[in-house]
């Protein structure tokens, strides 16, 4: 073999050792940045670096806590949520892709009504989900905080008397979903941000019957009465709606303390 090739291949070697030192270094720099390149809710056991795992021993990794709490004022009570299912998303730029995906990991309460997450800070929106009726709740978590605390308390506030509106335009007897329907109450105390009001008939055997949910579109508060515009979720059949004995009606309210 000629010297001349000897010293082509040393020099193709040693470029090669240098490249596979520098990509080493440089996984190592993506690593310690906690860029997550995967897509889609994952759990502790995928070894998320957002949740659970390794990520309790990494630097710059606060505790998230949310507590999930449902109040009634009829009876007044106030009752923490135990196995409720607590959803985080953020926005996350994928390096191989070159684009930006949306991330999410999820735990549910224990029996106190609390969640708790392990996060870099960040902006993430945090979704909680109670029989149909939810919230999404876009937070900034700061550096300089070791434990950030959310309440994230759902309000059931139960009408004594209301008046319901609403016209069978094609004459079947059914409301449907989309469809305009208006709530017209008296009370003290109003509901600042109504979000849903359930609808229940008593049944013969005892307890009450769902009618229907109805989605708040919007709603005025003046001089202790209500005025909210409805649109059923479900279809519902006029002849539920006794004068004499009106379903119960129940307003279903969120708020989040930060």
């Amino acid at each position: 073999m000629r010297p001349g090739s000897i010293r082509s291949g040393g020099r193709g070697i040693l470029a090669l050792a240098v490249a596979s030192v520098l990509i080493f270094y440089l996984i190592q720099v993506v690593q310690s940045l906690g860029i997550n390149p995967s897509e889609g809710g994952q759990g502790p056991d995928q070894q998320n670096p957002f949740l659970g795992g390794g990520a309790f021993g990494r630097q710059g990794l606060l505790t998230l806590q949310i507590d999930v709490q449902l109040t009634e004022d009829s009876p007044p009570s106030l009752t923490p949520l135990s196995s409720q299912l607590v959803e985080i998303f953020w926005e996350s730029f994928n390096i191989p892709a070159g684009e930006t995906r949306t991330l999410s990991v999820s735990g549910r309460t224990d029996d106190r009504g609390r969640a708790l997450f392990r996060l870099s800070p960040g902006n993430y929106t945090i979704r909680v989900d109670y029989q149909g009726i939810d919230a999404n709740e876009t937070v900034i978590i700061p550096a300089d905080v070791r434990i950030y605390a959310i309440e994230w308390v759902l309000s059931k506030t139960t009408l004594s008397s209301y008046r319901l509106e609403f016209r069978d335009t094609r004459g079947d007897g059914v409301v449907l979903a989309g469809e305009t329907v208006t709530m017209i109450y008296e009370r003290e105390t109003l509901v600042a941000d109504p979000r849903v009001v359930e609808l229940r008939v008593n049944i013969a055997e005892g307890g009450t019957r769902k009618v229907s949910s109805l989605d708040v579109v919007g709603f005025i508060n003046f001089e202790g009465s209500s005025i909210v515009e409805l649109t059923p979720v479900e279809p519902f059949i006029v002849s539920n709606f006794n004068p004499e004995n009106p379903p119960e009606a129940a307003v279903y309210s969120i708020r989040v303390d930060v």
